[in-house]
């Protein structure tokens, strides 16, 4: 009988499949079988992955069941395949811990590019040196004091935000102010000498614009932007002239970096910009 202290955790693996004898799933089934189910078993994991349940049911349930309930899942990014974005989107909505790899070569979209990922070499001694480095970022993953990944982060900024809008802030405050108040009390119980206490500066938004305008309809863009109430610290622009040399015509463009107390929502932008003259390719807040 298996008691609670004997229990093994468990691992999902979420990965790309293929079909029988695909190179993908010669590729996914050579990985889990020669590195991450010898490891997993070595830090006391049993190993689920998808196309190797067989228990009767909704597949897609047991998939899902493992993605929230299991202490673990490793993602394999390898050829973007969208259920492994999806399944991994699951797991980052848990705040679970998680670890995702990838082979080289793997260019990842920009939701996830800053996150921390493990690349390998698909071969005998890329097989070799994943293992040490899988078993770092999985000691490191429980490590971490809370979860560390983009929807935990915009959901803890969002509730900030919520805070600030109402009577919330006053007790967020005095609660902050307390807990300074008492550290400050142990220090002085102990005979320490306190530091200089840092400057608190505001935060700062960047809104990076890729446009085609004239710097008069920047100004009045900029100009309505300060009547509706945004804070404009700096702001910045710069011409950019592209050749075209199939027809022999220049193309210029303007990047418009503007940097704000409050973060400008992208839809309200872009209308200021276009009811300004302006035309507008992109912007990345």
């Amino acid at each position: 009988m298996t008691t609670a202290s004997t229990k093994k955790k468990s691992c999902f693996i979420v990965t790309p499949i293929g079909s029988d004898n695909s190179e993908i799933r010669r590729a996914t089934d050579g990985l889990i079988e020669s590195v991450l189910k010898p490891l997993l078993a070595e830090l006391g994991y049993e190993t689920h992955v998808a196309h190797e349940i067989s228990v009767t049911g909704s597949i897609t349930k047991q998939v899902v069941d493992h993605i929230l309930n299991d202490d673990l899942v490793i993602a394999n990014l390898t050829n973007l395949n969208p259920n492994v974005m999806y399944e991994l989107a699951i797991r980052h909505c848990k705040g679970t811990p998680a670890v995702s790899i990838a082979e080289n070569g793997t260019k990842l979209p920009f939701d996830i590019a800053d996150e921390r990922t493990i690349f390998y070499t698909n071969d005998m001694r890329g097989a070799v040196e994943l293992g040490p480095a899988l078993r770092r970022a999985i000691e490191a993953t429980f490590d971490q004091e809370e979860p560390d990944n983009p929807v935990y982060r915009s959901a803890k900024a969002q509730v900030m935000l919520e805070a600030a809008k109402g009577d919330d802030l006053k007790g967020y405050l005095i609660n902050a102010i307390s807990e300074i108040q008492d550290s400050i009390s142990s220090i002085q119980k102990s005979n320490l000498t306190l530091p200089p206490l840092p400057v608190l500066k505001p935060p700062t938004y960047k809104s990076r614009c890729d446009i085609v305008g004239t710097p008069n309809q920047i100004e009045e863009s900029l100009t309505d932007i300060r009547k509706d109430g945004y804070k404009i610290i700096s702001w910045s622009y710069q011409e950019n002239v592209h050749d075209n040399s199939k027809n022999s015509r220049k193309k210029t463009t303007n990047n418009l970096d503007i940097y704000t107390e409050k973060y400008l929502p992208v839809d309200y932008l872009i209308s200021v910009l276009i009811k300004n003259g302006i035309s507008v390719i992109s912007i990345q807040n």
